[in-house]
């Protein structure tokens, strides 16, 4: 991965905690993203993702998309995520995961902050991340934060406003933007 990133995403990742995501450019994320020959993404897609209601989700809630667009296959490393917020503020976002769809969603790794402005995009990349050992599935949840939210509604979606989130709520509407991206090739 690191060979991959600009000279400035390259001083991010070094000094970033093994495990921990780091926040990179658009630039950096699309180009460790085409670097993996077998990287997907996982979540919004690319077009669901770059499109926005400009509407917020406002309540500090994890949110599930449907499993088809939620599942990490075993035996992959979580190398990234993006999101976008509708407000201008500090947020804090956690990358979720499960081994079962509807169980408790706990943090990946570290809670990155978003120092940010209105209607931006963010983009992680995590620094030398473990194998997945099971099939996961995977989710975030934002404090105090307004999600911007992608123009695709979804059907059994799912939201949880209280951790551990394991109580889901389903819900059959536009979900806030996120997208994961996965690799089955080692990233060290």
């Amino acid at each position: 991965m690191r060979s991959l990133l600009s000279a400035a995403g390259q001083a991010t990742y070094d000094a970033a905690t093994v495990g921990n995501f780091f926040s990179c450019s658009l630039a950096d994320y699309n180009a460790v993203f085409a670097g993996y020959s077998d990287a997907q993404k996982i979540g919004n897609t690319d077009a669901i993702f770059n499109s926005s209601l400009n509407q917020s989700y406002t309540a500090t809630c994890a949110s599930i998309l449907p499993a088809a667009n939620s599942t990490v296959p075993a035996n992959t490393y979580i190398l990234g995520f993006a999101c976008k917020m509708q407000v201008n503020s500090n947020y804090t976002i956690t990358p979720l995961s499960s081994t079962t769809y509807s169980g408790t969603y706990t943090a990946i790794s570290n809670s990155p902050t978003m120092v940010g402005t209105s209607n931006v995009r963010y983009y992680f990349l995590r620094k030398d991340p473990p194998i997945t050992s099971a099939t996961t599935y995977v989710g975030h949840v934002a404090s105090a934060g307004n999600f911007d939210q992608a123009t695709t509604s979804y059907t059994n979606a799912a939201f949880d406003c209280s951790s551990p989130y394991s109580g889901w709520t389903l819900r059959t509407a536009t979900m806030p933007n996120f997208q994961m991206f996965v690799t089955t090739t080692k990233p060290y």
